[in-house]
């Protein structure tokens, strides 16, 4: 039993003395909890994000390069794991979505009469992101691509209600969580 004890503390200080600095830091993190990206997954996620979308390309700025925004969830940018992660089971949640989503933003449910489909049942990851993304409000993809994988936007479009409107954001006219409003207007 000495033994096993030994190794525990033995670990423990390897931890705590490799973990000095934050590019070993992350390394440890990495190896010991399932889902920690390491920095040089975070490096290429944010090289491959510049490469495919045009609009992020770094920009000559009197000798600077200026680099891709991400966005980053706070909790997740904090380190925060535990307050939506079981610490014991990274990969479980505390509690189901969007409970755990209201733990900290607006309950959507309570708030309007009529929600949006993914709001109602909870899917709050099928438009956002939970730890971080390139799009503001960490949304997984632009608005309008969001809105395209539900709805037919060239029907939509092509209808006497939206004729005229080709380039205006769908969140304009409609709230994307609900609203107590019909067809979800503002």
């Amino acid at each position: 039993m000495k033994i096993k004890n030994i190794y525990y503390v033995i670990i423990a200080i390897f931890t705590v003395f490799y973990s000095c600095s934050s590019i070993t830091g992350d390394k440890v993190l990495n190896f010991l909890f399932d889902g920690v990206p390491d920095t040089d997954t975070l490096k290429s996620v944010v090289d491959q994000n510049v490469k495919s979308d045009s609009s992020l390309q770094p920009v000559q700025n009197t000798n600077k390069l200026i680099k891709p925004i991400i966005f980053l969830h706070e909790p997740y940018k904090e380190r925060m794991c535990e307050s939506c992660h079981d610490i014991k089971a990274s990969y479980k949640k505390l509690m189901n979505l969007p409970e755990l989503c209201y733990e900290c933003h607006d309950d959507f449910q309570s708030t309007y009469k009529n929600l949006h489909y993914p709001v109602e049942s909870g899917e709050c990851n099928s438009c956002h992101h939970p730890h971080q993304a390139k799009l503001t409000k960490l949304l997984l993809k632009s608005i309008r691509e969001l809105c395209a994988e539900c709805h037919d936007l060239n029907e939509l479009l092509n209808g006497d209600i939206h004729s005229g409107i080709d380039d205006a954001e769908c969140t304009e006219c409609h709230n994307p969580h609900g609203s107590n409003e019909n067809s979800l207007l503002r």
